[in-house]
């Protein structure tokens, strides 16, 4: 709480008379994460542009929050799809609800987790293919598991 306050210029028992602690904290800032991963929207139809474009705002907007965040959202995955917007993109380019809802855990755990714009966009690049080639299988063998 020290290094955050003062990081925002206040001090610590400052912060106190907002949250309640370190607890409180984490949850605030895990739910605006949450409801900016929510709202990525983009006008593009192609699940591959979409799910860059997501990658792309998440690493740019939450990346420096990356532990606290992957702890929280990775307890938080029963609550639904990450992004509607995006599952829906899935969905249309022929992946089953489950599957995108893992693919796009998949890429906002590589972009918050990426060292550096290079590597986002290698590691990306490995996600967005095998999401392909889950794409180019007949629908009968897709499997509904993540």
């Amino acid at each position: 709480m020290q290094a955050l306050a003062e990081e925002l210029g206040v001090t610590a028992p400052a912060l106190y008379s907002h949250v309640t602690g370190r607890d409180q904290l984490v949850e605030l800032v895990s739910d605006a994460a949450r409801s900016r991963i929510a709202t990525v929207a983009s006008t593009t139809t192609s699940w591959r542009a979409w799910l860059s474009n997501f990658a792309q705002v998440v690493n740019r907007d939450l990346a420096p929050s990356a532990g606290t965040l992957l702890e929280r959202l990775g307890h938080d995955r029963s609550n639904g799809p990450l992004n509607q917007q995006g599952r829906a993109v899935l969905v249309a380019a022929g992946l089953r609800p489950a599957r995108a809802d893992a693919a796009l855990w998949l890429i906002t755990r590589v972009a918050l987790t990426a060292a550096s714009r290079s590597s986002l966009a290698a590691d990306l690049a490995i996600v967005l293919d095998g999401i392909a080639a889950q794409l180019a299988q007949p629908p009968l063998s897709r499997s509904d598991h993540p």
